[in-house]
């Protein structure tokens, strides 16, 4: 649907008019054909990364016109996990990059879960280590 979307956006002239919102966030068991493998895992940033690299060298987007919006702490793939290291590598590549922006979905995630919260909540992160904000911080800059 994206491929279809973008090819859309170019045959009619808007594609300078958008900015592509990439939801890294879920890519599946690590597998270098869907993510950046490191220690057996998809490593989150680089894989966010990786996506706004695919998209501009395959689509042709512009980098300015790329953001990237990450799942903070458990995804709902197990082992997609989005650390504070995650967000700071994502957000260094944004710059770097020049991408519209790195964010991360959603507001009420950015918190340690209490115990009663399933691994995989829309309240919180399931990162215990990982203080209120600490998200909100690391993509705001």
């Amino acid at each position: 649907t994206g491929d279809t979307v973008l090819a859309a956006l170019q045959r009619h002239g808007v594609a300078a008019a958008v900015v592509v919102n990439l939801m890294v966030m879920n890519y599946g068991p690590a597998d270098p054909r869907w993510c950046v493998v490191k220690a057996g895992r998809c490593d989150m940033g680089a894989s966010a990364l990786q996506a706004a690299r695919n998209l501009h060298e395959q689509r042709g987007v512009p980098y300015a016109r790329i953001a990237l919006t990450l799942m903070p702490g458990e995804n709902d793939v197990a082992g997609n996990v989005s650390t504070p290291d995650a967000a700071r590598t994502l957000m260094a590549g944004a710059r770097a990059l020049g991408l519209a922006g790195g964010h991360f979905w959603s507001i009420d995630r950015d918190q340690p879960c209490p115990p009663s919260e399933p691994r995989v909540s829309p309240r919180c992160h399931a990162l215990p280590d990982v203080p209120a904000g600490a998200f909100s911080r690391l993509l705001s800059h």
